[in-house]
């Protein structure tokens, strides 16, 4: 293999010359499909994700690091306990039974889901959840006084 296989014309040659494969053969066996060429890691961003990747660390040690917070609430349900569950990063509202159909229906319209394994209503742990679980709160509160 003296020549310069630059062109796939050359090597397709010299594999066939080599391997006593056709020509045809050995085309299928060299020429990659398009998708093929796309291997490997991609290092496109990668100070961003990084960057991103390092702040939601931080975020998660500044929550562990508030730890679990509980309150308990009285509401037209009963005493609703409001916890911030850092450990599995939820925040849940515990009732004392099952909620009526109205209750359940604001739950679920502001992305509350109900957990068997926990007990609780519960959704992700953020200032979203916690504004959620104050605007639960203040509507089945509200009901009380209607």
């Amino acid at each position: 293999m003296e020549k310069d296989l630059s062109s796939d014309e050359d090597m397709i040659a010299a594999v066939a010359a080599n391997t006593g494969l056709s020509p045809e053969a050995a085309t299928r066996g060299i020429k990659l499909a398009p998708w093929q060429s796309r291997r490997g890691f991609s290092t496109i961003n990668s100070r961003a994700e990084l960057r991103r990747l390092q702040q939601r660390l931080a975020a998660l040690a500044r929550m562990k690091e508030r730890g679990t917070q509980s309150q308990e609430v009285e509401t037209s349900a009963g005493a609703v306990e409001t916890k911030e569950n850092a450990d599995i990063a939820r925040i849940q509202l515990i009732f004392p039974g099952k909620p009526d159909d109205p209750t359940r229906r604001v739950l679920k319209a502001n992305g509350f889901r109900w957990s068997p394994s926990q007990g609780a209503w519960q959704r992700h742990l953020n200032e979203s959840g916690r504004y959620a679980a104050q605007r639960v709160l203040k509507t089945i509160s509200g009901e009380n006084a209607a």
